[in-house]
């Protein structure tokens, strides 16, 4: 397991909800959240942590 090269890695806490995320380098926000992509845009964020670790396959490890 090694922290994200490249990107920011971390999950953003929704309504005690946690969503991972990939944040690239164009300031664009991946939310994953049961398959679905949602855009930053369209959510409120309360909470966005970035000291999260992925694993291989890029799933949030919490």
């Amino acid at each position: 397991m090694n922290v994200c090269p490249r990107k920011i890695c971390g999950f953003i806490v929704i309504e005690n909800q946690i969503y991972g995320t990939s944040i690239r380098s164009k300031g664009k926000v991946r939310i994953n959240s049961n398959n679905k992509q949602l855009k930053l845009e369209s959510i409120r964020v309360y909470k966005i942590e970035t000291k999260g670790k992925q694993d291989k396959k890029g799933e949030m490890i919490t």
